[in-house]
């Protein structure tokens, strides 16, 4: 249990990690920050839905 609730944690950490770095790439004017961050989302959401 506790493993899966740190796992869980871990990958909320993650996505928030990405959509903060998604942020700050878009105040900076990136246009292509969107697409970099898409698939590291999905992939920080993947361990938690294994555990």
């Amino acid at each position: 249990m506790a493993l899966t609730r740190l796992l869980a944690l871990a990958a909320t950490a993650e996505e928030s990690i990405a959509a903060a770095m998604l942020c700050i790439e878009a105040v900076n004017g990136k246009g292509g920050a969107i697409v970099g961050q898409v698939q590291p989302q999905a992939q920080a959401r993947t361990p938690a839905g294994d555990a």
